[in-house]
């Protein structure tokens, strides 16, 4: 068991169900379970352990505490209990909804039935988690596969390659730097377009949001992005969270944004789908930002100071 680095959304301080339920250390605790589980979701039920780790200096807190807490969450739904390997174990429900893991590591939990580790072809070392429903999570309002674990296990070493291409590929923008490989952003998308095929259902709403992109965008590239496999995956993420309204008034306002449209000293766009849709935080601060107001030409507002100083002193003399 150690503490991990974990993601902690703006909404979690008011979301009023935590609030009414939950105490403020209990609260920490649910935030402290979160650090202290696998990349699966998962940890072991030691209330030992989870008292030395989290509370090592807090005399107040128990481990008779601790078991309370745990107990108090499992009846709310936020944990469920599970045996493996002759192990007590927890599973966060709603870990895969607030974490978004690019490359998670091998369990050291054992894991419950409804999940799964499945290595990748090209580095066995590495994998992700492919999660069927929890028995006793059918009402909790969240998507138990993670954005990482909705394509099959094949060409994993490709992908990578091809990741990195194109984010070469999208450094430039029309008229900036060096001409925007448009005809090598369809080439790849050619090449990926039988995996992208694969499921029409998954496709539709990240479709739409890539349409708006383009036609928002559509001054600034010289021609439109196409929907690769990794975007189709980050935009499904932030489906699970963000609703087709919310993800567009995102679009809108990074599109106001000069600096990030290639105004800035290295003429480079940085405002791609893959920069805005990469996690949870980057949509809500986008969606949240207000359009920046532009600064008035210096000419423009040094001529109105002379008219209206000219009609003040006309009034004066006058007068």
């Amino acid at each position: 068991m150690k503490l991990h680095n974990r993601q902690i959304k703006a909404s979690f301080w008011t979301d009023t169900e935590m609030i009414l339920n939950f105490s403020l250390e209990e609260r920490l605790f649910y935030i402290g379970l979160w650090q202290l589980s696998d990349d699966s979701g998962c940890l072991e039920n030691d209330p030992y352990a989870l008292k030395l780790f989290l509370f090592p200096l807090n005399d107040s807190v128990t481990v008779e505490t601790l078991t309370t807490w745990i107990d108090k969450l499992i009846a709310q739904g936020k944990l469920l209990p599970y045996q493996a390997q002759g192990k007590n174990c927890l599973y966060l429900a709603n870990f895969s909804k607030h974490q978004t893991l690019k490359n998670p590591l091998p369990p050291e939990v054992p894991l419950p039935p409804w999940i799964t580790w499945k290595t990748f072809k090209s580095n066995p070392r590495t994998g992700r988690y492919e999660i069927n429903d929890p028995p006793a999570a059918s009402s909790a309002s969240y998507s138990v596969l993670t954005p990482y674990l909705q394509e099959e296990i094949e060409g994993e070493e490709e992908l990578n390659i091809k990741e990195e291409k194109e984010k070469e590929e999208e450094k430039d923008c029309q008229g900036k730097g060096e001409t925007i490989s448009a005809d090598a952003e369809s080439r790849s998308f050619l090449r990926e377009e039988k995996t992208i095929l694969k499921n029409p259902k998954t496709i539709k709403d990240p479709q739409l949001i890539i349409d708006f992109y383009n036609q928002e965008f559509k001054d600034l590239w010289q021609g439109p992005l196409r929907l690769t496999r990794e975007r189709e995956r980050q935009i499904q993420a932030r489906l699970k969270t963000f609703s087709l309204e919310e993800l567009q008034t995102a679009i809108i306002n990074l599109r106001q944004s000069s600096f990030h449209c290639g105004a800035n000293d290295k003429q480079r766009v940085y405002a791609t789908p893959d920069y805005l849709f990469r996690n949870d935080s980057q949509v809500d601060k986008w969606l949240n930002e207000k359009p920046p107001t532009l600064n008035p030409d210096r000419e423009k507002v040094w001529a109105q100071y002379l008219a209206q100083s000219q009609a003040m002193n006309d009034i004066w003399l006058g007068g």
